[in-house]
């Protein structure tokens, strides 16, 4: 979902310094289209099992920027997630139709919980990769947004690093593959 940049401000989190997995956490896995999300982020975001995070970015407009001559500078690109909604159409089997990934949980919690979802698109600008984890933590203030005449709150990403994916049974954080 694009969304254009010059419609609000917002301002970018400080780095921090991480311990543990406590602060909300996306992560793009190595899995081609697999992106996750914390328990912390869950409780952001309020994403349950069975519900949707629909990806927000700026990314096609800023692309178009870009290839008319802007620098990454003028033209930076930005990503948040929100919850997805219902776009008040049906499917062929009368089923509501949502916007956004739907999300679950690996181990069938209910609440709140480390959920995931696949989009591979999505998963390829956001960094995807087959070698390397990439993480990003949340801005914790949402911004609203309206798209598609509904005011979505969206939480920013920010602090972008990458890391190695981690063995099974390793004592890795819970949103790791």
């Amino acid at each position: 979902m694009d969304f254009n940049l010059e419609a609000f401000e917002f301002e970018m989190g400080a780095n921090k310094t991480r311990t543990g997995n406590p602060e909300p956490e996306l992560v793009v896995t190595t899995t081609i289209g697999k992106i996750k999300v914390n328990e912390a982020a869950s409780r952001l975001l309020n994403i349950q099992d069975g519900e949707y995070m629909i990806p927000v970015t700026n990314y096609t407009s800023q692309i178009k920027k870009r290839n008319e001559g802007a620098t990454a500078e003028e033209a930076p690109i930005f990503w948040g997630m929100a919850k997805g909604y219902d776009t008040g159409k049906l499917n062929d089997k009368k089923e509501p139709i949502f916007k956004g990934m739907k999300m679950s949980s690996p181990s069938k919690s209910s609440g709140f919980a480390t959920i995931e979802g696949s989009s591979a698109d999505d998963w390829k600008k956001l960094g995807g990769n087959n070698t390397k984890n990439v993480h990003f933590d949340f801005v914790p203030e949402g911004k609203i947004i309206p798209i598609d005449d509904i005011d979505l709150t969206v939480y920013f990403l920010t602090n972008m690093t990458l890391k190695d994916k981690m063995a099974r049974g390793s004592n890795a954080d819970a949103t790791e593959e």
